[in-house]
């Protein structure tokens, strides 16, 4: 019998408890898991099982019997395995330099190049409403769709080539949906932000071409936040700063210059609002996040241009989740970074193609309620949707038969 059937039949044995899988040396067995992970085989299900087990017990406080501890610090070290690209395994890094607990897998996608319900020509924007329902802007169709959590089509609204009346648009590119469910979109060709209702009514506009406030400056207003008032945020690229408004469209107040420092705005790409008012601005001029308070006083800037952790090579578009962590998308690095509110780097997902978990140009970025990453992925004309797993339950990155 060679010595791979020799492991899964041991390990189908191993498998009937934990204590039976103390009491013959999972310690063995771990150096065995490693052997098969660097010669490419795969992991055997058994052995797989019984690992997730014992360090979810590990991690629960339980006891599984015998001299565990040193077993289960050995199996600890399996945590954050994964393969690489090039099918070897490697480390899934945290900003500290130590083994994330998990990873983004791609759970979804939905999406074709065309103009029938369900297709897109370059999908920029992207937001979530409270039920779950996913509303898109199809920047090259000149509309807006509207989807169910899963991707299934509900509605379209706006209309192709250059609608300038009431609920038509020409180039709409990010979308903003406040506390009532209203849905705001920045129309960049044609200088004004709209109003709908949830399911497409139009409600008001304002804006013209300019640089007086509530006008906005070539090309056009571009990224669009509501914060838990209602009061709205407006990326004014051409004017390089930023334009605060009431909710139905009156000036409050705006903040920015053509300057690079820290604090103005060089060219304000996108703006995301967290919980306590504080406002994230890409800047793709500068390729960095800027932080403001409600009422534009800076807070603190990161990043630089470039392609390693924290850099950027065009920041797009920006979102915070209920803890407060931003995540950015990364457009030429194709690439989502994902951050603490003060800047520190946590993880990404993507890479560069057009496979399941890949991406080309990723334009908006959004989060639904149960921690759902949804992206526009510009360039390949779709949706798609990414989850954290936890390595605790999970070990290995599924699936298994992926170990080769």
């Amino acid at each position: 019998m060679n010595s791979r059937k020799f492991l899964c039949y041991s390990i189908l044995a191993i498998s009937v408890s934990l204590t039976i899988l103390v009491a013959l040396s999972i310690a063995g067995q771990v150096d065995a898991v490693k052997a098969t992970l660097t010669g490419k085989n795969k992991v055997p299900p058994a052995l797989m099982d019984a690992i997730n087990k014992t360090q979810l017990a590990k991690e629960q406080g339980k006891n599984t019997g015998g001299n565990d501890t040193k077993i289960l610090d050995r199996l600890n070290d399996l945590r954050g395995l994964k393969l690489n690209e090039s099918g070897n395994p490697e480390k899934l890094i945290g900003s500290a330099g130590a083994p994330a607990n998990g990873f983004y897998a791609f759970i979804k996608k939905w999406g074709i190049q065309g103009s029938s319900d369900g297709q897109f020509v370059y999908p920029h924007g992207i937001a979530i409403d409270s039920s779950g329902n996913v509303y898109v802007a199809d920047s090259g169709n000149s509309r807006i769709q509207k989807f169910t959590s899963d991707g299934t089509f509900i509605r379209e609204w706006g209309s192709g080539g250059t609608g300038t009346g009431d609920g038509e648009f020409y180039e709409p590119t990010e979308i903003a949906i406040d506390s009532s469910g209203n849905v705001y979109v920045s129309d960049l060709a044609i200088n004004r932000i709209q109003k709908f209702t949830s399911d497409g009514t139009f409600i008001r506009k304002w804006g013209t071409q300019g640089s007086g406030d509530g006008q906005f400056g070539y090309p056009g207003p571009i990224g669009i936040a509501v914060d838990s008032s209602g009061n709205v945020y407006v990326a004014d690229s051409g004017n390089s700063r930023i334009q605060k408004f009431t909710t139905t469209g009156t000036f409050i107040t705006k903040w920015g210059t053509t300057e690079t420092g820290p604090g103005p705005s060089g060219s304000p790409t996108d703006i995301a609002v967290d919980s306590s008012g504080n406002v994230y601005v890409s800047d793709i001029t500068t390729n960095r996040i800027q932080k403001f308070t409600s009422g534009g006083t800076f807070i603190t800037h990161w990043g630089t241009k470039g392609s390693g952790n924290g850099q950027f090579d065009w920041p797009i578009g920006v979102a915070v989740d209920s803890s407060g962590n931003v995540y950015v998308s990364d457009l030429h690095n194709n690439r989502i970074q994902k951050f603490t509110s003060d800047g520190t780097f946590i993880t990404k997902l993507g890479t560069e193609g057009s496979g399941n978990g890949q991406l080309r140009y990723p334009w908006g970025v959004a989060l639904d309620s149960s921690g759902r990453v949804y992206v526009a992925d510009d360039h390949n004309y779709r949706m798609q949707v990414f989850l954290w797993k936890l390595n605790v339950l999970n070990p290995i990155e599924p699936p298994i038969a992926g170990f080769k």
